[in-house]
């Protein structure tokens, strides 16, 4: 490719990135992605349970929001706070038999969207995407460690 072909592929990127965040299926997979069913999803792949202070840092939030989504969860009986066994003093949130369900049938729909496109797309395409993806992630991420490494640098 020439430096003229190759100067417009950010744009090209940036306008295909647009149409899958305004896709159906990247919608399904945000609204999966954000909020309680980020919560849920975090709960479902730690069947231990974890403390809220563990939620609200993967998640990003406060504690009073972290308490406010649990208690919409509590509500909705998809989760229960308890004592933590080892030490009475900390709580351990878990997903109830019904939480469990819930994010079972979340992930099914979410996965069947997914499996028709990657039927379309074939294995070989499919694996190529999936390659491509992590490399665009991983590549992200190692941009954002040197940009706070630099920042770090700055503020000392």
């Amino acid at each position: 490719m020439t430096a003229m072909e190759n100067e417009h592929l950010p744009e090209d990127i940036l306008h295909l990135m647009a149409r899958i965040c305004r896709s159906e299926l990247f919608w399904e997979m945000q609204q999966y992605m954000r909020g309680e069913g980020i919560l849920l999803g975090f709960l479902y792949e730690n069947p231990q349970g974890c403390t809220p202070k563990t939620l609200a840092q993967m998640m990003n939030v406060s504690a009073a929001r972290i308490t406010a989504i649990l208690g919409h969860l509590e509500c909705k009986r998809l989760i229960v706070r308890a004592a933590d066994v080892n030490d009475k003093r900390r709580i351990r949130v878990q997903l109830t038999l019904t939480g469990m369900k819930k994010v079972e049938a979340i992930r099914a729909q979410a996965l069947s969207g997914s499996l028709q496109i990657f039927e379309r797309l074939g294995a070989a395409d499919t694996k190529e995407l999936l390659r491509i993806v992590s490399s665009i992630l991983d590549t992200e991420e190692q941009l954002s460690s040197v940009a706070a490494g630099l920042q770090a640098k700055e503020g000392a």
